[in-house]
């Protein structure tokens, strides 16, 4: 895949020429969409071709827009309260068979340490978030986007994600400590709420 071979832009004009490259291939799996209705393709021939070419658009639309942020997307971060201050811990989202879970890692950034259901804005924050004073905040991290895809054939779903360069978190996390107080103590007592 050609995709795999860039090599990233170091300046911010090397940023917005590929991401200039990227949305002129949008609008050319666009415009071949709307050349099939101007020659009044038959559209149940053309089905799969629609389809793949509004797929390769929003791809190219993703990746447009990530390269006029030079390489960075928002993404969802877990912080705790250690010793008085909100730090990133080393723990990253994954897809398990009960559904997505933060996963907090040790120092080495692979032995698992503890399992932490995801939090969504707006939804209830779980009492194991309130003990372990944990908080999700929006975070800046290198990305790039690729389709992905479940199943096979026409059987199956491919959509557009972006994904984290950085392995799910960012250099200088710090280790998740499972059982702290706020001042950083070390007590499992949580704080009142």
């Amino acid at each position: 895949m050609a995709e795999d071979r860039i090599k990233f832009p170091t300046t911010a004009e090397g940023w917005s020429e590929l991401a200039e490259h990227y949305a002129g291939r949008a609008r050319s799996a666009l415009a071949e969409n709307i050349r099939r209705e101007v020659e009044q393709l038959d559209p149940m021939d053309c089905a799969l071709s629609y389809w793949a070419d509004g797929l390769t658009a929003r791809l190219n639309e993703t990746l447009a827009d990530i390269c006029r942020n030079q390489g960075h997307d928002t993404f969802r971060g877990l912080y705790q309260l250690q010793g008085g201050s909100w730090v990133r811990v080393r723990a990253k989202m994954v897809n398990t068979r009960f559904g997505m879970r933060w996963l907090a890692l040790a120092e080495d950034g692979r032995t698992p340490l503890k399992w932490l259901p995801v939090t969504y804005p707006g939804g209830p924050v779980p009492k194991v978030y309130r003990t372990l004073h944990l908080e999700v905040r929006d975070e800046r991290a290198p990305a790039w986007a690729r389709l992905d895809s479940v199943g096979w054939g026409l059987s199956g779903r491919v959509w557009v994600r972006t994904w984290r360069l950085d392995g799910g978190f960012p250099d200088g996390a710090s280790t998740f400590i499972p059982d702290q107080d706020p001042g950083g103590r070390g007590s499992s007592q949580s704080d009142g709420d």
